[in-house]
């Protein structure tokens, strides 16, 4: 049997270690320019706009629902039980685009310009950024395991 939260646990490098490293904190960073500004996401050695040097900032946490699509067919098997379910793409108050998952009560009804918090699943010693939308209850996001588990029971 395969071990759903081994599966999804993300693997860092170098570069990602700091954003890993905060989400299990439950802080979201994101890299900015310390020549032009910029904010960046996912994260590069030097700055995409200026080739400037980056540094981790904290992020608002907030952003808005650019775009989505509803996987109604699993591309492996551990993501069957959570069929169907949203991919998305945040655009981030400071800029960047995020692909993550919406958790709300009904996450299938999605609309363009939502506006977004983030929250956190926690795998382990690291956490993996979801949204929520504003105003939805506060506290940590459905663990994916036992997400798994209730559907499976109910």
């Amino acid at each position: 049997m395969l071990n759903t939260a081994a599966f999804l646990r993300p693997t860092s490098d170098e570069l990602s270690q700091p954003f890993w490293e905060a989400t299990a904190n439950r802080k979201l960073m994101l890299q900015r320019c310390q020549v032009c500004g910029a904010f960046q996401f996912p994260p590069h050695e030097r700055c995409r706009r200026c080739l400037g040097f980056v540094t981790w900032v904290e992020s608002a946490g907030r952003g808005a629902l650019y775009s989505w699509t509803v996987v109604y067919r699993a591309t492996h098997e551990v993501f069957k039980e959570w069929l169907p379910y949203n991919l998305a793409l945040v655009r981030m108050s400071e800029g960047p685009l995020m692909c993550s998952r919406i958790v709300a009560d009904n996450e299938l009804d999605l609309r363009e310009g939502l506006e977004l918090r983030v929250d956190f699943w926690p795998i382990g010693d690291v956490s993996i950024p979801v949204f929520k939308p504003l105003g939805a209850a506060s506290g940590a996001a459905e663990n994916p395991e036992e997400a798994i588990t209730e559907r499976r029971d109910a």
